[in-house]
């Protein structure tokens, strides 16, 4: 419980048990709504935690002292999917009698009418939320590619079999999964009637990947004839080979800079990803946003957003004591509350976090959602104003 928030409307009411609850909206995702008639199931024992949580650090939250933040260093944009946390991983599920496994390419069911998607299962875990989940990687035909914009001769057509590998990824209810596809990668240098040769024994094939926010194409020459969806070990899903890095950019204008940046070290074989961004300018922020929807986009001062990183290392070093220590358990009913006082609201959760900030004090502050209440009712409230609270 917290004192009111700061500027809260007197009209303010709070939801009554008669009501109905609040729910979440469903989770965006490339497949459609999962099939009321299935039953997956996943297969064989957990991965060990201490396994899981090195594999997959950003599925797991870490403990807290006297509290936890449950939040991001960054602003969600807006479609932008809500990461699903998870209570244990797997290496292989069931679904519809079939036992898919890490790395096995399978067909998402889309929406109807549409053809399904194609994807490679990286992740087989239970959320917090006790759903059954996969996340893939996801597989483009032409035509979901900027191609299909292309004006194209008359005599010239794409290959039906051929699809590009993208770093794209998206966590799914597991009976989404339709069934496996059997996909070859293939040598780039090849023409085409020996890639059609090598494919033919497969449904489909790739020699290239797909960079979805730069529109671009690269070949793919890592691990040539090597028929994806037979290796379990995901352990070889990143291509260590490939060197990689991430990009803040501060005074980011419209993403110029970091467009440049990014496709520079690309010839130059690095891998390099503006993962956040800064500028003053809202409307410069749309359109770096635009270019680039996977960067944490934020319309501050580059001022206050060092000063936060600088108060983020503090509250870490104080609250934070033991990265690999166990999750705490979740809570499947929410416990009794005791009677609230006339100025008094529960928090539900933090949602955000900022550093000061026009007419503001010099402090960080935490966007506020209060149980009962929806989006619009959010305020930001500075942290001595929840110095009292004890969040999991």
């Amino acid at each position: 419980m917290a004192p009111a928030p700061a500027g809260a409307s007197p009209a303010r009411k709070r939801r009554s048990a008669d009501e109905p609850p609040l729910v979440v909206t469903e989770r965006a995702t490339r497949g459609r709504p999962p099939r009321e008639d299935a039953d997956p199931e996943f297969v064989g024992d957990p991965i060990p935690a201490d396994e899981a949580r090195a594999k997959f650090p950003h599925r797991y939250h870490r403990q807290r002292r006297d509290f936890c933040i449950c939040v991001r260093l960054g602003r969600n944009g807006e479609g932008e999917e809500e990461e699903v946390k998870a209570r244990c991983h797997y290496r292989a599920a069931q679904v519809e009698g079939i036992v898919y496994n890490l790395r096995d390419d399978v067909y998402v069911a889309a929406e109807e009418g549409k053809p399904h998607f194609i994807g490679r299962i990286t992740e087989l875990f239970e959320g917090t939320d006790h759903v059954k989940y996969f996340n893939c990687r996801w597989f483009f035909r032409s035509e979901d590619t900027v191609i299909s914009t292309a004006k194209l001769v008359d005599d010239h057509s794409h290959d039906p079999k051929r699809v590009f590998l993208s770093d794209e990824r998206n966590d799914n209810p597991l009976d989404c999964i339709v069934s496996k596809v059997k996909i070859l990668q293939v040598d780039p240098k090849l023409d085409l009637e020996a890639k059609a040769q090598l494919a033919a024994d497969n449904d489909l094939y790739y020699d290239m990947s797909y960079t979805v926010p730069y529109s671009t194409f690269e070949n793919i020459t890592n691990d040539i004839n090597e028929i994806s969806g037979i290796s379990s070990d995901a352990d070889s899903e990143v291509d260590t080979s490939v060197a990689t890095a991430t990009l803040l950019d501060l005074y980011s204008g419209c993403g110029g800079m970091s467009t440049g940046l990014c496709l520079g070290a690309a010839l130059a074989g690095l891998k390099l990803e503006t993962r956040w961004a800064v500028d003053f300018n809202s409307h410069a922020c749309k359109s770096l946003k635009s270019n680039h929807p996977k960067t944490e986009v934020r319309n501050e001062k580059a001022d206050d957003f060092l000063s936060l990183l600088k108060e983020w290392a503090v509250l870490c070093d104080q609250y934070v004591h033991d990265n690999n220590a166990e999750a705490p358990p979740s809570m499947d009913e929410e416990e009794e509350e005791g009677e609230l006082e006339k100025d008094e609201y529960v928090v539900q959760k933090l949602t955000d976090i900022c550093y000061g900030g026009i007419d503001r004090k010099s402090c960080i502050y935490f966007k506020v959602q209060w149980k009962g209440y929806g989006p619009e009712e959010d305020t930001w409230e500075p942290i001595e104003n929840l110095s009292s609270l004890i969040l999991f």
